[in-house]
């Protein structure tokens, strides 16, 4: 960087700066432990490796110890972050290690963290003590014999110098400006009556933001829908309200933990009915972390209704193993399918996991049956036809015990898309469609919505909800002091 340029003649430093970055490229892998209670028969000092996956150009697994690693941690589960390449450099990388409660959260007194270490010469790290065997087995975190980690690494990049910028732009507050707009009502123009409760909003935003919303809200309903309160009758006070939130913030508001599944099912159905294919997606993620013997045949059915494939594929991985199947198949869910659903029923069944009964007998020396069956007894029996008899010997070796690739199911989330949602604004803006109030700029004049002026610019606001309210929507405003092409983009950007 060049040095600082000497003292301006005015007597004025010019100005410079510099940060010193110490790049990182992060990612996360999540291992989930499908019948652990096998794994118990794994040996001390043996591991069972997750597939590989990888993070900053390297591959990595897991080696999951459930007896641990030495005779200290016997009683203790063990897991290692491993790099599963030969590098000519060390690798310099950190992993963070955490036991998933059921929403699929990290559990904080079990949630721990290496420091940056070299890996090289395919060299591991991590804890062998990351929690006592019996500490998980009583705990809510082991259901259905199953548990989940997820495997933070970091991996170290190139520490380089770059130049700091002079001006620092700000992330976008679009929603929370529309927020706002939200709880204080201000420009309200349509009602809703759900459920005994009545709930204020914006034409404007719902049009934007909901195909479904703009065909109803600028249709046969507009001129009624203004004084008289919208009916919704298929559905809760409470989920309309987050229904409403999500449409303004692009966020969903918080719940309690035991209310979170069923919330996220009756908002599926809402984001099915007025296309809001982000927050679908948002509770078909909520819901593969809720998916238990309880639940599994209410959201395959739910998922198979909405067509939400990630969901559906989420719940025939969990009904994969038969344990989870046979209770499951005990419940009213599974009798609602057979009658309802047949086809995907057919499909569930065809993914079924064999009828088997195995009976793991851990062998040193040699296995014997003294008193197999008693001579007497054969020579009676059928069994024993032509002088002659046959026996069949099964033998099952357990030998570098795997954990069988499937594929972890994740619903893709999109970045959020308010952005594009209010680029609607746009298509509103050139139709005119519930415009309120006009602007004179230069031999030029703009229509333009109150409530995005308002929520997006406190001077508007002071404005277009003070004195002039009553004249601005027949009188033009004029603008002197601009000219007509930069307020056409001031509007844009609004």
């Amino acid at each position: 960087m060049p040095a600082p340029s000497p003292p301006a003649a005015n007597g004025n430093l010019w100005r410079s700066a510099s940060a010193i970055v110490a790049g990182a490229v992060s990612g996360y892998h999540v291992l989930k432990i499908v019948g652990y209670s096998r794994t118990k028969d794994v040996p001390n000092g043996d591991s069972i490796n997750s597939r590989q996956f990888l993070v900053g150009g390297r591959k990595w697994h897991v080696e999951y110890k459930p007896n641990g690693d030495t005779g200290e941690s016997f009683d203790f589960i063990s897991l290692y972050l491993y790099l599963d390449d030969t590098v000519p450099e060390a690798v310099k990388a950190m992993g963070k290690f955490s036991l998933l409660d059921q929403d699929g959260k990290p559990v904080p007194s079990y949630s721990k963290t290496t420091d940056f270490v070299n890996f090289s010469g395919k060299k591991n790290w991590g804890f062998a003590k990351f929690i006592n065997s019996e500490v998980l087995e009583k705990s809510e975190h082991l259901k259905d014999d199953s548990f989940t980690v997820r495997i933070d690494v970091t991996v170290m990049k190139d520490v380089h110098t770059q130049d700091t910028p002079m001006v620092v732009v700000p992330p976008s507050d679009m929603h929370r400006h529309f927020g706002d707009l939200l709880l204080s009502k201000e420009g309200t123009d349509v009602k809703f009556r759900v459920r005994g409760k009545t709930f204020s909003a914006h034409r404007s935003v719902l049009a934007a933001r909901s195909p479904v919303f703009k065909k109803a809200l600028f249709g046969p309903m507009k001129e009624g829908s203004a004084t008289n309160a919208i009916p919704i009758d298929d559905m809760e006070a409470k989920v309309f309200g987050a229904l409403l939130t999500f449409m303004y913030t692009d966020e969903l508001p918080d719940f309690e933990e035991e209310e979170e599944s069923a919330m996220a099912q009756h908002l599926l159905v809402a984001a099915d009915k007025y296309n809001l294919e982000r927050l679908k997606l948002i509770c078909e993620d909520k819901l593969c972390n809720h998916i238990d013997t309880g639940s599994a045949t209410t959201i395959l059915a739910l998922a198979e209704q909405h067509n939400c494939c990630g969901l559906k594929q989420a719940c025939f991985d969990f009904l994969s193993t038969s344990a989870a199947l046979n209770t499951v198949m005990e419940t009213d869910g599974f009798e609602y399918l057979t009658k309802n659903c047949p086809n995907i029923l057919k499909e569930l069944v065809s993914k079924a996991p064999p009828c088997r009964d195995p009976h793991p007998i851990p062998l040193r020396w040699r296995q014997r049956s003294p008193r197999f069956i008693k001579r007497e007894d054969l020579e009676r029996s059928e069994h024993l036809r032509d002088d002659s008899f046959t026996v069949r010997f099964d033998v099952t070796i357990m030998n570098n015990v795997q954990i069988v690739e499937k594929p972890f199911v994740v619903v893709p989330l999109p970045p959020s898309d308010m952005h594009q949602h209010y680029l609607h604004f746009g298509d509103i803006l050139l139709s005119k469609e519930g415009a309120d109030v006009r602007f004179h700029v230069g031999r030029k004049t703009f229509a333009a919505h109150r409530l995005v002026l308002s929520a997006r610019s406190p001077v508007f606001k002071a404005e277009l909800y003070g004195p002039m309210k009553e004249s601005a929507t027949k009188d033009a405003k004029g603008i002197k002091d601009m000219k007509p092409e930069v307020f056409d983009a001031l509007l844009t950007f609004m």
